[in-house]
């Protein structure tokens, strides 16, 4: 009797991914969209926990982004608020790379797997993967807020609860004018 890991029934089942039997893996210790500390160490103690080898458990092999330090170096200097929204540069510059590395992953044929950080990194996640997989892309967003302020209507001004409304295009150009950090 032959054995069927996790990753071997993905990778009959999936149209998508070229080499679903690869997990990319992008770390991103950010806290930028919040003011709470705490949230950046996830992703590290998540892999001193475990889930790489738990993932490597199901048959998956893991390639991992690097140069993970390199969200805790990139805040700006100078973040003045835009409008109601903190910290819109150094979130910007975050979910940017994101995008970028996540979209490297799908590029591949890998599933992508983004470990956070606070909820406004998800702006990267599903740009980056939209990038590669456009219309076909789909999302379970599971959650105990909808994220789905836009910058108009959120009370904190905190971007961690807004990345839905960006992706969504939820966001009219008085939300997101042409000169924002978020134009890209």
């Amino acid at each position: 009797m032959t054995l069927v890991t996790d990753a071997q029934l993905m990778a009959d089942r999936s149209k998508f991914l070229k080499n679903s039997t690869t997990v990319g893996i992008t770390c991103v210790p950010f806290s930028g969209g919040q003011p709470k500390g705490g949230v950046e160490d996830g992703p590290v103690e998540m892999v001193r926990f475990g889930i790489l080898d738990q993932i490597q458990g199901m048959g998956y092999s893991v390639e991992l982004s690097e140069n993970m330090d390199k969200y805790r170096t990139m805040q700006p200097a100078h973040d003045p608020p835009i409008g109601k929204l903190k910290n819109p540069r150094y979130v910007s510059m975050a979910a940017r790379r994101v995008a970028e590395q996540v979209q490297a992953h799908c590029s591949q044929g890998r599933l992508a797997v983004t470990l956070g950080g606070d909820h406004s990194i998800a702006m990267g996640t599903l740009v980056g993967s939209s990038a590669v997989y456009g219309d076909d892309l789909c999302v379970v967003w599971i959650d105990a807020h909808s994220d789905i302020n836009t910058p108009s209507s959120t009370d904190s001004g905190n971007l961690h609860g807004c990345p839905l409304s960006f992706v969504l295009g939820l966001c009219d150009e008085s939300d997101v004018p042409a000169d924002s950090p978020f134009a890209w």
